[in-house]
């Protein structure tokens, strides 16, 4: 059936079999799939083709606007995910996030029960003058000091840093004068 509901929804309504549109069905004005008001059951849509979204126009997620994606044409040339705050990934899966081209991953987020991590695929560029922290108080950071000393520093904790392997090597000798300054706190053995 075919109603416009004017005592409640003041909308054009219709109820019965699935509507088949074979060409192109276009809507000039914005688009709800699924409602959630009292009663009414959210509904499943499948599409079988391509869901083209023109340029500077976002897909809109919750009924407050919770979050939108838009491609930003007139502006930074860019696919703008907005509003979300988490990205609620499949847990105990091998690949549950990627980002990457073809067959080349980039990063890979494995959520695999008691493996859990971040996977670089590629080479991680720090730029000059940023850290790489560690610890959740940015306990030690490593950072190319470009605009300072022009030295790469190894900042430890208040601990200490500790280098283990069954051989450590330096790549050039520190026994000859000037290669190694080494302060009071420095303990040396074997030497």
């Amino acid at each position: 059936s075919i109603e416009y509901d004017e005592d409640g929804t003041d909308a054009l309504t219709y109820d019965g079999a699935n509507m088949l549109f074979n060409s192109s069905l276009n809507v000039s004005g914005s688009t709800v799939f699924g409602r959630s008001d009292t009663g009414v059951h959210l509904t499943t849509h499948v599409f079988s083709g391509s869901i083209y979204v023109a340029d500077d126009k976002a897909i809109v997620f919750g009924a407050n606007e919770d979050a939108t994606v838009h491609y930003d044409e007139a502006g930074t040339n860019r696919l703008i995910v907005t509003g979300a705050v988490d990205i609620d990934m499949p847990d105990n899966t091998p690949i549950a996030f990627a980002i990457g081209e073809a067959e080349n991953a980039y990063v890979t987020v494995v959520t695999t029960n008691s493996s859990e991590a971040v996977m670089l695929s590629q080479d991680a560029w720090i730029i000059d003058d940023k850290k790489l922290y560690f610890g959740t108080g940015k306990d030690a950071h490593i950072e190319y000091d470009e605009d300072g000393r022009n030295r790469l520093i190894i900042s430890g904790s208040h601990g200490g840093i500790e280098i283990t392997g069954s051989t450590v090597y330096f790549d050039a000798a520190i026994n000859t004068a000037g290669a190694a300054t080494l302060n009071s706190a420095f303990v040396r053995h074997g030497w």
